[in-house]
C-alpha cells in the first residue's frame, strides 16, 4: 500500500468491451473491404465512338482515305490524318464531322504531323518531305500557306502554333532542325519567313542533334510575366533547355541529363508544360507553371516563377526561377509524358501501360493497361544506331482536360477520367450498396486519391460536397437492403456495420445524426434491435460515435439495463455526448441500478454539479457503514487534478478551479451544509456533529483511500496561497492550502483519538512524513508533532506498511533532525528500519556502524527485508577509511581483517584495489578466505597492480606462491609465464616440484640459464613417464608430455654454449646434453622392444623426432653431429652399442630420411608439370596475339582495326589466308601488337629506330 499511487476509475482501469457479434461483424467487414478494390470501376471509362469509328476505320472508308496514321486533338476538336492524306477533323461536343481536309493531290509524301491552334480555328500539317501545309478550317477547298522545306527530304515531327497566333508555327524536324515560321498577309497573299532557331544544314551526320521532345508554355488563367515572351522547352539526347523567342531569343535554364536515367533499354525524350492557373479557393493565390520532362525512364518536375528585375540603369528585365524540383523512376521507357490536369501527369510507357501520376508528390494514383487498345505507333530516327527509341507517339497519344485521345489500329478511342460520383454510381448500378457507402466514407474522409476522383483538397469544401449525397445514398441503400428477400443476417450486419461507420465520419464533420434515427427504426422494425446495438457498442467505445439522438440514446439506456449489462452502460454514456439525454428517466435509471459513475458523469457534465456526487455518498454513509463507495474516493482524486470522472478527460477549464473548491469546501468548510441550496442539512450523527463531520466520516470510512485522494491534490498550485477564505463567486466554495489541511487532518485525529486505529494513523504519519520534505516552504510543523510523527512510523501494526513506514521515514529525517538521537536510534533498531538507521549513521558520519549494520545484515538468516546502501561497497569503504579518525580507522580495519571473506565475496578486484592502495595490511586477509574463485580474483588484481608499477611497495613472496597456486586450477596456461616472470625463486620451485609441474620447472631452468639441471630433469621426467606407459598401457597425455618434454630440451640446447668443454670429455656442453637426450630417447625404443604397438609406435616417433631434430640442429656444423654420433655408439656403459642393437634406431632414422627423398621427387615432378602446362598456355596465348587497346597504330595513326579501315587491309588478309600462313605481300600492312596492348605498323616502328629483331613498345617499352 502506497499513498503515491494514483486512484483510477473502473472505466479508466477496463479496456472497450466488444460482443462476440460486434467481433464477428468487423472481421467479416474486414474481409468485405479487402474485395472492394476489386470491384471498382477503372480509372478510365472508353464511351464509344461510333460517329468517328464508323467513318474512318470501315473497310470502304480504307479503301478510299487510306489507314489513320496520325491525330491530334484541342479542347474542341479531333483532327485524324490518313495514309493517303486526307484529314477529317470533328468536332467533339456534339460528336460529328466538321470539315474533311487534302487530297491525294496536294501532297505526294505521309502525313508526319498535325497541330491545332490555340482557338482550334486553324490546323497546321507537316509532312515525310519537309513541306508544312496551314489550313482555315473555315475553308477546306485549298490550304492557306504552303511552306517549302527548309532541310529538304526530312520528315517533320512536331509542329506548334505560337502563342495565340495563326500564321507564326514553330517545326521540328527529324534531323534536329527547329525553324521559326513567321508568317503574315500581304495584298498578294500570305507569306512565311523561316529563321532556324535551332540545328545546323550542313551537318552530315545523321542524328547526330537530334530533338526528343519540344513544348511551349500555353497562356493560362492566371496571368503572368511569360505570356507575351513565347517561352518553350527543348529536350536534347543531353540537356533541358528552356528559351524565349520574344522580343529575342535568350536561354533560361538548362539542365543536364541525370546520372540516375536508364538508358540500357533505349533513349527517349519527353516534355509538357502546364500554364499558370487561379486557385479555385482563393482569388490573391494561383498555381504556378509547371514543366515535367522525362529522358527514358526518369521523370522530373519543377515549378516555374517569373519576377522582374531591374538593372543598374533601371531597365527590367524578366529572371525565371525553377524550384521545388521532384523526381520519380519508371521500371521502363516513358513514351509519352502530358498533362491530364492541373494535378495529374499521364506518362504511357514502352509496354503501352498508362500511368497517372500526382503533381504534388509525383506518388502513382493509378495504372491502366493500354495494350489491347494497340496505340499506333509512328516511326522515328530509324537506324539511327545511337540507341534511340525509334517508336514515337506524339501524333497518337494525347491528353489534356481529364480525357485521353488514343489512335489505335482499328479503332479510336476517347478515354474519360471517372470522377468520385461516377465510382459510386458504378458501385451502385452493380448492386454493391455496401462497397458504394464504404467508397463514399473514404472520398469524403479524403482516404484516397482526391486528384484522381476530382474532388477537392479543402476538407470542408469536399464535406458540403459530399454530404447530402451520402445521406441519400444511405437511405436508398437501406431500403435496397431490406428489400430484398435474400439478404442474410450477416449481409444486414455488414451493411450496419459500413453505414455506422460512414455516419460516425459525417457526423465528426458538422453532419446530422439524424440518420441514426433511420437505421435504428429500420433495424427494429425488423426484429434487429440486438444486432443494432451489438455493432453500436464498439464504435461508441471506441469514441468513433459521440453523439446519439434522443430516441436512440433512450432505447440504448433501457436496452443495456434490460440486458442487465450495467457495467457496459456505464462505458457507453461516460463516452457520449449527453445534451440531447432525457435527464429525469436516465437519473431515475441510473439510481435505481446503481449506476454510480454514470450518474456521476452525469452531474458534472450536464449540470456543473461536482457536490451531490459526494452529498449522495456521505448519504450512504450515514445510512449504512458497510455501503460500497469506494468510487468516491477515486472521484474526489479525479476533481482535484483536474480530471473528469470516470473518463479521465481534463475537466473544462471554465469549471476545473471551481469543482476543486466545491470539494475543499465540502470537506475543509468544518460544519454540516444544505445542498442542493434551501434543503434540508446533512448531519453524520443523530446527535452533534464532530468537526469537519464530512471529512470525519470519509476517513473512519476508509482513511487510506482518503488520505490518497488528498495526496494527489497536494501536488496541485492551488493550495500555494497562504490565505484560507470562502469565495464571492459562490457560497460552496472555500480556498485552502496545504498548512491548513495537515492542521485539519492532525485536529480530526486528536479530536476523535480512540475511533481511529493504530492503522489508521500510521496512515496520517505516512502521508505527513512525506508531504512535509516535499513542500518545506508552504508546510510547518512543531517538533513534538513530527517527534509524534516518527513514533507512529517505528509502531507500525501491519508487515505489509514497514516499507512504506520507512521510506516516509527517511524522507522526513532528510528535513528533520530529532533531538534524542539516541532514542531514534533505539527505535529504529527494534522496529528493523535498517535503510533509515543507515541514513542517520550517514548523516552523523558514522561509518563504523554503518558497516556493522551491513554485517549484521550479511549474516541473518532472515531475508525479509533488503537494505539498500545509498552506493556501492567499494565506495562505502573508501569512504569509511577516508572521512573517519585514527581510532575509528583502526576500528574499521579490524571489524574488515575481522570479515574479510564477506567484504570481498562480491567485489574481489575492486576491493583488491582500494586495500592495496588505502590499507595494505588488509591484504593478508587473503590468505584466510576459503572460497578459491573470490582468492583467485582478488589476488589476480594485485599481482597485475605490482608488475605494472601500480604498488609502491613490494608483495611478500607469499602471495606469488598462493597465486600460482590459484592459477593452476582456474588459469594453467598462464602459470608458465607468471613463474618465468617471478625469477628465481625458491618457494616458487618447492611449489612446482609438490605439484609436479616439470614442464614449468624446466622452462624456469632455463630461462635461469641452468641447462645441465633442465636436461637432466627432463631425462629423469622422460624415463619415468616412459615406463609408466610400458606398465599401464598407451595414454596419449602422456605421450604429448614425453614430446612435449623433448622441445623443451632442445630449447635448452640452442642456449648451451657449443664452445665449452666438459670435464675431459672431447664434447662441449651443448654436445653432452644433446648426448643424454640421444641417449635417453633410444634407451626407451631399444630396452622396452616387447611392449605393446601403440607403446612401441609413440617411442619409436620419439626417437625419429630425437634425431631429426639433432640433425636440425646441427645442419651448419656436421661434424659436431658426427662427434656426438661416435660418442653415442661407443659408450660403453650402455646396453645399446652393438650394430644389432643401433640397427633397429639407424633404419628408422634413415627409412624417415627416403621417405622424406621419395616425396621430394614426386613433389618437384608435380611442380614440373604445373608449369610446363602453364608455359605452354602462354606460348598458345602470345601466337593468339592481343586485341589492340587502340584502333589506330600509334605512331602514323591510321586505322589499323574495327571499321572504316582500309580495303586493302582485307585483301591482304584474303591472300594471306589463299597462300595457308604465308608471309603478305605488302610490307607497310604488317602489324605488331604488344602484350601492353598497344599496336604499330612494323614500318612505323623501325622509322622511330626499332629495327632490330627484340621489337618492343617505344610507350612501355615492354618487348
Amino acid at each position: 500500500m502506497s499513498l503515491d499511487l494514483r486512484l483510477r476509475s473502473k472505466l479508466s482501469l477496463s479496456q472497450p468491451l466488444t460482443s462476440a457479434s460486434s467481433t464477428n461483424s468487423r472481421s467479416r467487414a474486414s474481409s468485405l473491404s479487402s474485395l472492394i478494390y476489386s470491384l471498382k470501376p477503372e480509372t478510365v471509362s472508353w464511351p464509344r465512338l461510333r460517329a468517328i469509328n464508323d467513318a474512318v476505320y470501315n473497310r470502304n472508308a480504307r479503301i478510299l482515305h487510306g489507314d489513320p496514321i496520325a491525330m491530334t486533338a484541342s479542347d474542341r476538336r479531333i483532327a485524324i490524318a490518313t495514309s493517303k492524306g486526307y484529314i477529317f477533323v470533328y468536332q467533339i461536343q456534339p460528336q460529328q464531322l466538321y470539315t474533311q481536309l487534302g487530297n491525294s493531290r496536294l501532297s505526294s509524301t505521309t502525313i508526319t504531323s498535325l497541330s491545332f491552334s490555340l482557338d482550334s480555328t486553324y490546323l497546321a500539317v507537316g509532312y515525310h518531305d519537309g513541306h508544312i501545309l496551314l489550313w482555315d478550317l473555315s475553308n477546306s477547298e485549298n490550304p492557306l500557306l504552303t511552306i517549302q522545306p527548309v532541310h529538304q527530304d526530312i520528315p517533320i515531327i512536331q509542329l506548334a502554333f505560337m502563342a495565340a497566333r495563326h500564321t507564326a508555327l514553330i517545326s521540328i524536324d527529324e534531323s534536329g532542325v527547329m525553324v521559326s515560321h513567321q508568317g503574315g498577309r500581304t495584298l498578294i497573299g500570305y507569306y512565311s519567313r523561316p529563321t532556324i532557331m535551332m540545328g545546323d544544314l550542313t551537318n552530315h551526320v545523321p542524328f547526330d542533334h537530334v530533338i526528343l521532345g519540344f513544348s511551349a508554355l500555353p497562356v493560362g488563367s492566371r496571368s503572368q510575366l511569360t505570356d507575351s515572351m513565347g517561352v518553350m522547352a527543348i529536350l536534347t539526347a543531353d540537356a533541358l533547355v528552356v528559351v524565349s523567342t520574344l522580343p529575342d531569343l535568350q536561354t533560361y535554364f538548362k539542365v543536364k541529363r541525370p546520372k540516375s536515367t536508364d538508358i540500357s533499354k533505349g533513349l527517349c525524350g519527353n516534355v509538357a508544360w502546364y500554364p499558370a492557373t487561379s486557385a479555385s479557393n482563393d482569388s490573391t493565390s494561383f498555381n504556378p507553371p509547371y514543366i515535367a520532362y522525362s529522358w527514358s525512364n526518369s521523370l522530373t518536375l519543377f515549378e516555374v516563377y517569373s519576377e522582374t528585375i531591374a538593372d543598374s540603369s533601371g531597365k527590367e528585365s524578366v529572371i525565371l526561377k525553377f524550384e521545388n524540383r521532384r523526381q520519380w523512376q519508371c521500371t521502363e521507357p516513358i513514351m509519352s509524358l502530358q498533362w491530364l490536369n492541373s494535378k495529374i501527369i499521364t506518362a504511357l510507357t514502352k509496354s503501352q501501360r498508362l500511368i497517372f501520376i500526382g503533381r504534388n508528390n509525383l506518388k502513382v494514383l493509378s495504372t491502366v493497361d493500354m495494350i489491347s487498345k494497340h496505340i499506333k505507333a509512328s516511326t522515328v530516327f530509324e537506324d539511327n544506331g545511337m540507341g534511340l527509341l525509334t517508336s514515337n507517339y506524339t501524333h497518337s497519344f494525347k491528353a489534356l482536360k481529364s480525357s485521353v485521345f488514343v489512335l489505335g489500329k482499328s479503332c479510336f478511342y476517347v478515354g474519360i477520367l471517372n470522377d468520385w460520383a461516377d465510382e459510386l454510381f458504378s458501385a451502385l448500378k452493380d448492386g454493391h450498396y455496401i462497397e458504394a457507402l464504404d467508397d463514399a466514407r473514404r472520398q469524403y474522409d479524403g482516404d484516397c486519391d482526391l486528384a484522381l476522383l476530382g474532388l477537392p483538397q479543402d476538407d470542408d469544401v469536399r464535406h458540403k460536397l459530399m454530404r447530402s449525397h451520402i445521406t441519400r445514398l444511405l437511405e436508398a441503400s437501406l431500403n435496397y437492403v431490406f428489400s430484398q428477400e435474400a439478404a442474410t443476417l450477416e449481409d444486414l450486419s455488414d451493411f450496419l456495420l459500413t453505414a455506422l461507420t460512414t455516419c460516425a465520419s459525417t457526423n465528426d464533420s458538422g453532419g446530422s445524426s439524424d440518420v441514426y434515427d433511420t437505421l435504428y427504426e429500420k433495424y427494429a422494425d425488423y426484429g434487429h434491435e440486438s444486432m443494432f446495438f451489438d455493432i453500436l457498442e464498439p464504435q461508441l467505445l471506441n469514441g468513433q460515435i459521440r453523439t446519439l439522438p434522443p430516441a436512440v440514446l433512450k432505447r440504448l439506456v433501457e436496452y443495456y439495463i434490460s440486458q442487465s449489462k450495467e457495467a457496459v452502460l456505464e462505458q457507453l454514456l461516460c463516452k457520449l455526448d449527453l445534451t440531447q439525454l432525457d435527464m429525469d428517466l436516465t437519473i431515475r435509471l441510473c439510481k435505481k441500478h446503481q449506476l454510480v459513475d454514470t450518474l456521476a458523469y452525469i452531474w458534472n457534465v450536464l449540470m456543473a454539479d461536482y457536490i451531490t456526487p459526494v452529498m449522495d455518498a456521505i448519504k450512504s454513509i450515514v445510512q449504512s457503514s458497510d455501503c460500497d463507495i469506494k468510487y468516491i474516493y477515486t472521484y474526489i482524486s479525479y476533481i482535484l487534478t483536474g480530471r473528469q470522472y470516470p473518463t479521465d478527460n481534463p475537466i473544462d477549464s471554465e469549471y476545473v478551479v471551481s469543482s476543486k473548491l466545491n470539494i475543499y469546501y465540502l470537506l475543509f468548510n468544518g460544519a454540516a451544509i444544505s445542498y442542493p441550496p434551501n434543503t434540508a442539512v446533512l448531519h453524520v450523527n443523530d446527535f452533534d456533529d464532530p468537526s469537519f463531520p464530512y471529512l470525519t466520516a470519509l476517513l473512519h470510512h476508509d482513511s487510506f483511500r482518503t488520505l490518497s485522494s488528498l495526496n494527489e491534490g497536494f501536488e496541485d498550485d492551488l493550495l500555494n496561497d497562504d490565505e484560507v477564505l470562502i469565495t464571492s463567486k459562490s457560497q460552496y466554495q472555500l480556498k485552502v492550502n496545504r498548512q491548513y489541511i495537515v492542521d485539519v487532518l492532525l485536529g480530526i485525529y486528536r479530536q476523535d483519538n480512540d475511533s481511529f486505529t493504530v492503522r489508521d494513523r500510521t496512515f496520517l504519519a505516512i502521508f505527513v512524513a512525506r508531504n512535509c520534505p516535499k513542500y518545506p516552504q508552504f508546510i510547518r510543523l512543531s517538533d513534538s508533532v513530527l517527534d509524534e510523527v516518527i513514533e507512529h512510523l517505528c509502531s507500525y501494526s501491519d508487515e505489509k506498511l514497514k516499507g512504506e513506514c520507512e521510506l516516509s521515514l527517511q524522507s522526513l529525517l532528510s528535513v528533520y533532525k530529532p533531538a534524542k538521537y539516541d532514542t531514534l536510534v533505539v527505535m529504529l533498531e527494534k522496529c528493523g528500519f535498517y535503510n533509515a538507521l543507515l541514513s542517520v549513521y550517514r548523516n552523523e558520519n558514522r561509518y563504523l556502524q554503518i558497516l556493522e549494520v551491513w554485517i549484521s545484515q550479511m549474516k541473518s538468516d532472515s531475508q525479509s527485508q533488503e537494505v539498500t546502501f545509498f552506493q556501492s561497497l567499494p565506495s562505502l569503504v573508501k569512504e569509511s577509511l577516508n572521512k573517519t579518525s585514527v581510532v575509528n580507522r583502526l576500528q574499521i580495519e579490524t571489524l574488515i581483517k575481522e570479515n574479510f571473506q564477506l567484504f570481498i565475496k562480491d567485489y574481489p578486484e575492486e576491493m583488491a584495489e582500494l586495500f592495496s592502495l588505502q590499507c595494505p595490511l588488509l591484504n593478508e586477509g587473503v590468505m584466510t578466505v576459503y572460497d578459491d574463485s573470490c582468492k583467485y580474483l582478488y589476488l589476480r588484481k594485485v599481482i597485475s597492480m605490482e608488475l605494472s608499477g601500480g604498488l609502491p611497495y613490494k608483495l611478500d613472496n607469499a602471495f606469488n606462491v598462493e597465486y600460482a597456486k590459484m592459477l593452476r586450477r582456474f588459469d594453467h596456461d598462464k602459470l608458465a609465464r607468471f613463474v618465468v616472470e617471478m625469477g628465481e625463486n625458491d618457494e616458487i620451485r618447492a611449489f612446482l616440484d609438490e605439484y609436479n609441474e616439470v614442464e614449468i620447472a624446466v622452462e624456469l631452468l632455463i630461462e635461469e640459464g641452468e641447462l645441465q639441471q633442465a636436461i637432466s630433469k627432463t631425462v629423469k621426467t622422460i624415463e619415468s613417464l616412459g615406463q609408466k606407459m610400458v606398465q599401464s598401457g598407451y595414454d596419449e597425455l602422456i605421450s604429448k608430455r614425453l614430446f612435449h618434454l623433448l622441445d623443451l630440451g632442445f630449447k635448452a640446447l640452442k642456449t648451451a654454449d657449443n664452445t665449452v668443454s666438459i670435464g675431459d670429455s672431447d664434447l662441449t656442453l651443448n654436445e653432452t646434453l644433446l648426448l643424454h637426450l640421444i641417449e635417453t630417447s633410444v634407451k626407451l625404443f631399444v630396452k622396452d622392444a616387447d611392449a605393446s604397438n601403440d607403446v612401441l609406435n609413440t617411442f619409436k616417433r620419439l626417437t625419429q623426432q630425437t634425431f631429426t631434430s639433432a640433425i636440425s640442429e646441427k645442419q651448419d656444423c656436421s661434424d659436431s653431429f658426427l662427434k656426438v654420433f661416435y660418442s653415442f655408439l661407443k659408450r660403453s656403459s650402455l646396453q645399446v652399442t652393438t650394430l644389432g642393437d643401433v640397427r633397429p634406431v639407424l633404419n628408422e632414422i634413415f627409412l624417415s630420411y627416403s621417405h622424406d627423398e621419395v616425396i621430394l621427387k614426386l613433389i618437384l615432378k608435380l611442380l614440373n608439370d604445373d608449369i610446363y602446362q602453364d608455359l605452354v598456355n602462354l606460348e598458345l596465348l602470345r601466337r593468339r596475339g592481343w586485341s589492340p587497346v587502340h584502333l589506330e597504330c600509334e605512331v602514323c595513326g591510321k586505322k589499323v582495326w574495327g571499321a572504316q579501315m582500309s580495303f586493302a587491309n582485307y585483301d591482304e588478309w584474303q591472300d594471306h589466308r589463299l597462300k595457308e600462313g604465308g608471309n603478305g605481300s605488302s610490307e607497310d600492312l604488317q602489324l605488331h601488337v604488344f602484350q601492353c596492348r598497344h599496336t604499330y605498323h612494323t614500318k612505323c616502328l623501325e622509322n622511330m629506330g626499332v629495327k632490330d629483331n627484340n621489337k618492343y613498345c617505344i610507350i612501355c617499352k615492354n618487348e
